[in-house]
């Protein structure tokens, strides 16, 4: 049975992170708002940071975080192009800020899960700038073990389970996956799935 997943909540306004910690707080979420960010996503675990990307500070903690934390990015204005901005810099899923309390439990399930919640439109454009990949040769094949880790990926298997599986730490397990994200051209999980799938690697030959 896996632990109780930590949710951590950062945003300009008091009002609203005790409003998220009142509305998500149950008994398998404990919602936090920590001091030091770091220093609570370094505690290991089932951790999950809601970020309100707000400020120009806000996009360079993301960039930071996400390669390593999952994190749900809080958008005010959550237009195109802000979006594919957010994934690059390594959101897990993309919310508006004024999200229902069902929209955003929905998205933080989907993410604790392995999943990724994202507009339509956000994955039109997503694919839409895949489509260059369809008319190159794919990078260097990958090993057998990382084609199927991105198998596992799409099927919604979590970091956490994958990295039980392959018999690594989770933040080694992100580090690896990084490291396949570089080869592929790609910067964050998403994008890596989808050049995958361009290339049919998802499929089940190798």
């Amino acid at each position: 049975m896996e632990s109780r997943a930590h949710v951590a909540v950062l945003d300009p306004l008091p009002l609203f992170q005790r409003g998220v910690v009142e509305a998500l707080t149950s008994d398998e979420v404990l919602v936090e708002v920590p001091a030091d960010i770091r220093a609570w996503a370094a505690e290991g675990g089932r951790r999950v940071v809601l970020l309100t990307l707000a400020a120009s500070a806000d996009w360079e903690l993301l960039e930071q975080l996400g390669q390593e934390t999952l994190v749900i990015a809080l958008l005010e204005e959550n237009t195109e192009p802000s979006s594919l901005r957010a994934l690059r810099l390594g959101a897990g899923s993309i919310v508006a800020r004024n999200a229902t309390t069902a929209v955003l439990r929905r998205a933080l399930d989907a993410v604790l899960a392995g999943e990724v919640v994202l507009s339509r439109s956000v994955v039109q454009a997503l694919i839409s700038s895949s489509r260059t990949a369809e008319r190159t040769a794919p990078p260097r094949v990958l090993e057998d073990a990382e084609v199927l880790w991105l198998r596992q990926l799409a099927s919604g298997v979590t970091v956490a389970r994958l990295a039980a599986s392959a018999g690594y730490s989770e933040r080694a397990m992100y580090r690896l996956l990084n490291r396949i994200y570089d080869r592929l051209g790609v910067t964050n999980r998403t994008e890596a799935l989808i050049r995958a799938n361009v290339y049919g690697w998802l499929g089940t030959g190798t």
